[in-house]
């Protein structure tokens, strides 16, 4: 409920989240993950990420379908290193899109779960074009 309650809200021009100071060239990414239970057996199949700029304004959804992810023992859902940098580059390039192809200054990615050290080389090699990680 509570993902469908934000879109309707963030579609009807309500501004979801806003930091009370902030940096323009600054970038929010959040990851998440949609996973397929069948019986015992948990697929991990979709990774989702959603871009959210400082004002709380340029909320964009990008789903990727991995190749590559691991589930641990908790059930938890981990990228692979190319996984990692597919996904980070296809939300740059919407960021991009929408700001005339500059890429933000810092971008800041959150998920729940720890950082697996493939996740990292991932994020780093995906923002070789001087953005901070």
């Amino acid at each position: 409920m509570w993902g469908l309650s934000l879109a309707i809200y963030a579609k009807a021009n309500g501004i979801p989240w806003k930091l009370a100071s902030f940096n323009s060239d600054q970038a929010y990414l959040g990851l998440s993950y949609a996973m397929k239970a069948n019986g015992d057996d948990t697929r991990f199949y979709t990774c989702c990420s959603q871009i959210i700029e400082p004002d709380g304004l340029g909320f964009e959804f990008v789903a990727y379908n991995t190749r590559d992810a691991e589930i641990d023992a908790a059930k938890n859902p981990y990228l692979s290193r190319e996984d990692m940098q597919a996904v980070l580059l296809k939300s740059l390039q919407v960021y991009q899109r929408n700001h005339r192809g500059r890429s933000p200054k810092k971008i800041t990615v959150h998920k729940n779960t720890h950082y697996t050290e493939e996740e990292i080389e991932g994020a780093i090699e995906s923002f070789n074009d001087g953005t901070e990680a």
